[in-house]
């Protein structure tokens, strides 16, 4: 099977378009290629279980994304409180992002958050723009991270031709594997790390 192909496969999965079991009833018998260069691992889950338990040790259907609510704000306020200390070493939280969308578990738990916002653009039209995103330490490599990316992204798709994002350069690794492409990095005085700036079409 061309490789191209098989991605169209993994996004239409990954963004709900197409469940697990359609998934791999269309791929029954096809014969899948040796080596896959950057499929998510949770798609190679549905052909090679092994690869699940290493890298995805809860399913997407343990966990759903949703927006914030007002009874998750102390939890919330947290999140952006160990993001700051974690990310950029200092408290530079003054107000409540814009808009958040929360991932629980199947438990009610709390456990990621990501924050946006849109601004408009005359060239790109509506630009998604991420501000934040936070993944509790206890729940880190489960692609909690990934997940909550990219149901924004979907809920965002529809009217937004941009996505874009300012990284710190030890998640740059992340973002590119998602398909984020670096357009230009500038280094922040203050803080003494270097950010990247990162934009992805829709």
């Amino acid at each position: 099977m061309d490789f191209v192909v098989l991605q169209l496969y993994e996004q239409d999965f990954l963004l709900g378009r197409m469940s697990a079991d359609a998934v791999v009833e269309q791929l029954q018998g096809v014969k899948l290629p040796q080596q896959f260069p950057s499929l998510h691992p949770s798609f190679l889950a549905l052909f090679y279980p092994s690869v699940g338990k290493t890298f995805c040790s809860l399913q997407r259907n343990d966990v759903h994304v949703r927006a914030e609510e007002e009874k998750d704000r102390d939890i919330t306020h947290s999140f952006l409180t160990h993001f700051e200390e974690e990310v950029l070493v200092r408290d530079f939280y003054k107000k409540k992002e814009s808009s958040c969308f929360v991932l629980e578990t199947a438990e009610d738990i709390l456990v990621a958050a990501l924050w946006y916002s849109f601004d408009t653009r005359k060239k790109q039209g509506m630009e998604l723009f991420i501000h934040r995103l936070y993944v509790e330490p206890l729940y880190r490599e489960r692609s909690y991270g990934t997940f909550l990316v990219e149901e924004s992204i979907a809920r965002a798709g529809s009217f937004c031709s941009l996505v874009s994002l300012l990284a710190p350069e030890s998640v740059v690794p992340f973002y590119k594997k998602l398909g984020f492409v670096c357009k230009k990095s500038f280094m922040d005085v203050r803080l003494g790390k270097n950010f990247f700036y990162f934009s992805k079409n829709l």
